[in-house]
């Protein structure tokens, strides 16, 4: 898709981050609140520091 109609990738590409974005709010806010962020890298093969990011751009 990408080499035939960039545009197009992009658009999906954006409207899968939108989606990820709506569905993953309320489970990154309640791992916020119910697991260490220790818990929370180990769970996304992350570091401490890459957990914390994800969380914050889903939980808001």
């Amino acid at each position: 898709m990408a080499k035939s109609s960039p545009l197009a990738a992009i658009r999906a590409a954006r409207r899968l981050e939108v989606l990820a974005a709506q569905t993953a709010y309320w489970p990154a806010r309640d791992a916020c609140r119910d697991a260490d962020a220790g818990q929370v890298a180990a769970a996304l093969g992350l570091d401490e520091s890459g957990a914390r990011a994800v969380l914050a751009r889903f939980g808001r």
